[in-house]
């Protein structure tokens, strides 16, 4: 959701964003949304275990491109 709202901010100025009335719509999907967010949080202690120190998921509808989650 971050990269939404930075993407915005780079179009808009921080005026236009306050007064509101833009309508925004994207691909993501709530429910999967929050299911990436929370496996990448449930195996945080595995992946440090591995010494990883940061992590990524993009969740794509193969079909149409649609991002269906990003984190």
């Amino acid at each position: 959701m971050f990269w939404v709202i930075n993407q915005l901010q780079e179009k808009y100025s921080q005026e236009v964003l306050q007064q509101g009335g833009l309508t925004v719509k994207t691909s993501l999907d709530y429910t999967i949304q929050k299911m990436a967010e929370d496996s990448i949080q449930e195996n945080e202690a595995k992946l440090a275990s591995n010494l990883a120190n940061n992590t990524a998921l993009v969740y794509m509808d193969s079909q149409n491109g649609d991002v269906l989650a990003y984190v």
